[in-house]
Formats: C-alpha cells, sequence, structure tokens
C-alpha cells in the first residue's frame, strides 16, 4: 500500500482541526442549556438554597424561581453576551416591583468543571450576589442517545394573542420557555411551571407543578392536568395552543425567539 506524502498527512491534519472547531462552534457556546440553581451566597455567605431554574440561549435569559410564594420571582431578557459578562435586559417580569421591565442586570459568569457548572456573580448594592448552577442533564432515549428534544415545541416563544371563544381577551407580551420536558410561562401578572407529559399527534399533556397566580384558584393548582392542541406555521415560527377543558376554547398564539 502506497504511504501518504506528508503534505498530504497534513492537508488532512488541518482539514480534522476545521472540522473538529467547526463542530464545537456549532454545539454553541458553554453557558447555552437549562440549570438547576443549588446554592445562592451574599457576600460569601450562604443565604439558600432555593431551587431555580435558569434557561439560556445566545440572546436571551429566563429565570424562574417557583417557590416559597415570598420568594417567587420569574423574568426574562434579551442578553449580549462579552468576555465571560451577561448583560440582560428585562422584557417581560412577573415580579415588577423588584425586577421592572427595562432594568438592566449585568453578570459576571464562568463555566466550570466540564460544562456542567455555571457560577454567575452580581453586584446589588454594594453586596455581592454569588448564584451557583448545575447543568439539567439532557434525556436518554430507549437506545441510549442523547435526546436534546424529541418534540418540535422546544424553544422560547412570546405569547402575541390569546382569545377565548374568539374574542381577543388580550395581546400582553409573556415569554414561555419549553424544553424537553418542562413549560415555563412568564408573564407581567405571574409565572407557572409545568411539566410535558406526552404527546398524541397533534396534542400534549401536562401537569401544573407550581404558579403564583392570584386567579388560579383550584382549577390550575398543583397536579392538575391539561390537555392541549398545538399547530405549528410559518416554518415552525407560529405556535397556536387551544385547550377546550374549561367551558370554551382559549386560544394562545406565540412567536418563536429562539
Amino acid at each position: 500500500m502506497k504511504k501518504m506524502s506528508m503534505p498530504a498527512l497534513w492537508s488532512l491534519w488541518v482539514l480534522f482541526l476545521v472540522l473538529f472547531f467547526a463542530m464545537r462552534v456549532q454545539a454553541g457556546p458553554s453557558y447555552v442549556g437549562m440549570w438547576q440553581r443549588a446554592a445562592k451566597y451574599v457576600d460569601g455567605i450562604l443565604q439558600n438554597n432555593i431551587p431555580a431554574t435558569l434557561v439560556l440561549s445566545e440572546t436571551s435569559y429566563s429565570s424562574i424561581i417557583p417557590a416559597p410564594p415570598d420568594e417567587a420571582c420569574a423574568f426574562t431578557g434579551s442578553m449580549t453576551v462579552h468576555k465571560g459578562r451577561m448583560r440582560v435586559v428585562v422584557k417581560v417580569s412577573a415580579c415588577p416591583e423588584t425586577i421592572p421591565v427595562g432594568m438592566l442586570h449585568e453578570y459576571y459568569f464562568a463555566v466550570t468543571e466540564r460544562g456542567r457548572t455555571l457560577t454567575t456573580t452580581r453586584t446589588i448594592g454594594g453586596k455581592r450576589v454569588k448564584q451557583v448552577y448545575h447543568r439539567q442533564r439532557a434525556q436518554k432515549s430507549d437506545a441510549g442517545t442523547i435526546q436534546r428534544c424529541s418534540h418540535p415545541l422546544c424553544g422560547t416563544w412570546n405569547r402575541t394573542a390569546t382569545s377565548v371563544n374568539g374574542k381577543m381577551m388580550n395581546t400582553t407580551p409573556a415569554y414561555t420557555v419549553i424544553t424537553e420536558k418542562t413549560y415555563y410561562s412568564i408573564a407581567p401578572a405571574c409565572s407557572n411551571t409545568l411539566t410535558i407529559d406526552s404527546f398524541h399527534g397533534n396534542s400534549f399533556t401536562m401537569t401544573m407543578v407550581s404558579h403564583n397566580c392570584p386567579t388560579g384558584g383550584p382549577v390550575m393548582g398543583p397536579g392538575t392536568v391539561v390537555e392541549q392542541i398545538f399547530t405549528l406555521t410559518n416554518e415552525g415560527n407560529t405556535l397556536t395552543i387551544i385547550n377546550t377543558e374549561y367551558g370554551g376554547e382559549v386560544k394562545t398564539v406565540f412567536q418563536r425567539l429562539k
């Protein structure tokens, strides 16, 4: 078998490096993904370990703290990242008294432990607030392969309209973050978290986990199961969800942000 010349071997090596780094770029920045908060420190002292979820894309920051009631807060915003710093402008907030729309947050961050841990630090009122998150593991299929998302709804969406029985109710923006198994809704009035249980054709079922909505009451209390019909149009960038379980047709339209 004829041996390859050194120039040919060098060319193959260069091609390998190009492909390797191209694949790394396509994988996205290390901070992108869903994170679960493990601890919050103020000036180096542990303040609490209340669970919280942080969902990051390359251009959006969504924070959800579901409980307890006096801590419940969720907001989402547009984000730019440069040299270890996240600059977040709040777009929708379910805690407007403490985090109003338009507020600017700047975080220093670091991703460590081979991409498994995210640490953010921010100065608030002269105090250094550090939060430590661990990456939520991706789901595995029966074949053992990693599944980033097995259904078409994953992404970050903005609610553009809600109607009941054809009558427009509101057009207030609300960010909805949908992952493989979780549905987070962040609106000015409140936020809620549901688990995604199953898909059947163009319908899916969810179970309410928690919310801080003043009008939720027992109808949508924790453990409530809802079934909804969905359609995707505009090349997957428009999502329409219809619910008919409560005596009327509630239709919500979303536009994909990411």
